[in-house]
């Protein structure tokens, strides 16, 4: 069973850490990808390391309740798959956001 809430949280993940690095919006697409093998695999605690520790989704998450929805989620469903569509980067300074 998929559950179309991760695709919401994926898609509006943001402030991947180190966009300072060259390349910022090909390293925020791998934390993209990254996070979503990290729920497929059912890790949470990498999916916490992947995310910023400002780390800001949908009705303003931290990184902490994304680690805690992850858990609840993995409890509920047996089977969880990620798929990820068009990611829309936008990337103002030292902050970005992933939609």
């Amino acid at each position: 069973m998929r559950m179309p809430g991760w695709k919401v949280v994926l898609l509006a993940c943001a402030l991947a850490a180190g966009c300072a690095r060259p390349d910022p919006e090909v390293r925020l697409r791998n934390q993209v990808t990254a996070v979503g093998a990290a729920l497929e695999a059912r890790d949470v605690d990498s999916l916490q390391g992947l995310l910023a520790e400002d780390f800001v989704g949908p009705q303003a998450m931290d990184r902490d309740q994304a680690g805690r929805m992850a858990r609840l989620a993995f409890l509920r469903y047996r089977d969880v798959g990620v798929t990820l569509g068009p990611a829309d980067v936008e990337i103002d300074g030292d902050r970005a956001t992933v939609k």
